[in-house]
C-alpha cells in the first residue's frame, strides 16, 4: 500500500542520498529492512568505509535528467509497441518511486571504476559516477529513515504521533525534514535485535499510529 517514505544517508555534513519511496514505508517493512541492512553491512568501520567509497560515486543531477530518462526509455523501446519498452524503473531505479530503501542495496553493489586513456597532450582519466536526485520535499511523507555516517547512527522518524519524547538528530535533518520527528535512534555498532526493536516500536505506538499500520498490513 502507498505509504510515502524517504531513505536518507548523511556524510561529511551533507545529505548525500534522499530517496523517495511510495510503498510500504511503515516500520514493519521499510524500517526493519533498513535496520537489517545496517546490521549486515554497516556495523563496523571497514564496512562503512567501503560503503562510503561507493557513496562518493553518487552525483546529484538536475530535474532535467527526468526528460533524458523518458527519451531514453522511448528510444530503447519501440514507441508504437509498448510491449517491447523497458520500464523506466528498470532503466533508472534510482529515479523511481518504487525503489525506496533499496537505493542502499544499489549503492552497496556499485563497483568503483577508473578509466585511463591517452589524448593529444597527455594522459587522462575518468572516474565512474552514478546519477541520483535528492528528494527534499517532505510534505506528505509519513516516514523518514536516516543513516548518519558522520556519527555512525541510524535515526527512524515519523510524521505520526507517538508515545514518548522526540529524540535528537542532526541539525540538517531537523531543518530539511521538518514534518518528521525521531522516535528511535541507534548506534550503527550496536543495533538491537529485530525482536528488541519491535518491542520498542510497539511501546511507542500511539493509537493513531497503531491503527494506520494495522490497516497497511491488510494490503
Amino acid at each position: 500500500m502507498g505509504t510515502r517514505n524517504i531513505t536518507v544517508v548523511v556524510h561529511d555534513g551533507k545529505i548525500k542520498i534522499s530517496q523517495y519511496g511510495q510503498w510500504d514505508g511503515y516500520y514493519d517493512y521499510t524500517g526493519r529492512k533498513i535496520l537489517n541492512f545496517c546490521r549486515e553491512h554497516l556495523n563496523n568501520a571497514c564496512e562503512r568505509e567501503d560503503f562510503i567509497e561507493k557513496l562518493n560515486l553518487c552525483k546529484q543531477v538536475s530535474s532535467s535528467f527526468n526528460n533524458l530518462m523518458r527519451k531514453t526509455e522511448e528510444e530503447v523501446g519501440i514507441k508504437n509497441n509498448k510491449d517491447f519498452c523497458i520500464p523506466l524503473n528498470q532503466l533508472f531505479p534510482q529515479m523511481s518511486r518504487d525503489t525506496g530503501w533499496e537505493i542502499l542495496k544499489i549503492i552497496y553493489s556499485l563497483i568503483p571504476y577508473e578509466f585511463k586513456g591517452i589524448r593529444e597532450g597527455g594522459e587522462f582519466k575518468r572516474i565512474q559516477s552514478y546519477p541520483i536526485q535528492l528528494c527534499l520535499d517532505t510534505d506528505g511523507e509519513e516516514y523518514t529513515n536516516v543513516i548518519d555516517l558522520d556519527n555512525n547512527m541510524v535515526y527512524l522518524l515519523t510524521a505520526h504521533s507517538f508515545n514518548g519524547e522526540v529524540l535528537e538528530t542532526l541539525p540538517i535533518i531537523k531543518e530539511t525534514y521538518k514534518s518528521q520527528n525521531c522516535y528511535l535512534k541507534f548506534s550503527l555498532n550496536k543495533i538491537p535485535s529485530e525482536k528488541v526493536v519491535d518491542k520498542k516500536v510497539k511501546k511507542l505506538r500511539s493509537l493513531e499510529w497503531k491503527t494506520l499500520d494495522y490497516i497497511y498490513t491488510l494490503f
